[in-house]
């Protein structure tokens, strides 16, 4: 059972021109418990929830963007990582003299496409796919670089048989020619 009060107001305003003054008779309806009627209650409940999803989406949008571009730059530097590794064991082999040779432990990133030798030997590519595209990380070397141990073809791909990711081995040997060979050894 709801009860009702009743209250006066006064109100003013302009009727042709004249201000008026009128005493409004205003009914206040409270339910059993003595609150506002359900109706209101759930109009400003609707409007709490309609403000914290008019908050809450904006940021979830900026934070997923956000997530996204870090994870970008976190597998740049991986890709970077790798590169730099690469040429720095091909150097320490070829600077440890002719029959040398060295190992690298790698992991290979997961979007990784292709790492091959090209430019003559000059060149270490990692191709990998990113979410705008495919995209390459160019490493220029001081050392000339093949994958083949017999020295007669410089540029091509540095794993056995197909690109993968996870563990390896490369193996860098230096030869008497002043060139690095590249190999993949072994994967797990």
């Amino acid at each position: 059972m709801s009860t009702a009060r009743s209250f006066c107001k006064t109100i003013y305003m302009v009727r042709d021109g004249n201000l008026v003054e009128e005493v409004v008779r205003i009914r206040e309806r409270r339910g059993k418990t003595g609150g506002w009627v359900k109706g209101q209650i759930s109009v400003e409940y609707v409007m709490i929830i309609a403000f914290t999803f008019a908050v809450l989406i904006p940021g979830i949008y900026f934070f997923y963007s956000y997530s996204q571009g870090s994870s970008s730059s976190l597998s740049s530097s991986q890709y970077n990582k790798l590169g730099q590794e690469m040429l720095s064991t091909s150097f320490k082999a070829l600077a440890q003299g002719s029959g040398s040779w060295l190992t690298l432990d790698a992991i290979i990133p997961v979007n990784v496409e292709a790492i091959n030798i090209t430019g003559g030997g000059k060149e270490l590519v990692v191709q990998y796919d990113t979410s705008v595209g495919a995209t390459e990380a160019v490493f220029f070397s001081d050392v000339t670089l093949t994958t083949d141990p017999a020295g007669d073809q410089q540029d091509g791909s540095v794993f056995l048989n197909a690109v993968h990711s996870g563990r390896t081995t490369f193996r860098f040997t230096a030869s008497s020619n002043d060139t690095v060979t590249v190999q993949e050894t072994a994967s797990s």
